[in-house]
């Protein structure tokens, strides 16, 4: 969280047990949503069309949290993009770690 509050001297980053509105941008870097029976991280009736949904959970693809934010027009980033992101850095660090053995 440290790390996203260098961008901006005006965000307002926390991590919450209750998340009850008033931000544009939403993160789950949580498991949650991995099995079936999870329900959202996120209040559903909290998302709008204007916000960032980024949900880490790369499987299953679909969960709860990213079917409600494609629905409601909202920006989603789900796991699978987030992996995608770092799949060059993993690359690299694979072939680097080969070579050093």
């Amino acid at each position: 969280m440290t790390q996203l509050k260098e961008f901006s001297d005006t965000a307002n980053v926390r991590q919450c047990d209750k998340i009850d509105g008033g931000y544009t941008v939403y993160v789950n870097a949580s498991p949650v949503g991995m099995r079936e029976s999870d329900q959202s991280p996120i209040p559903l009736d909290l998302i709008k069309p204007s916000h960032v949904i980024a949900d880490v959970v790369a499987v299953p693809n679909e969960t709860e949290l990213t079917r409600a934010t494609v629905e409601r027009g909202a920006t989603l980033v789900n796991g699978f993009d987030m992996v995608r992101g770092q799949i060059d850095f993993i690359a690299k660090y694979l072939v680097s770690a080969s070579t050093e053995q």
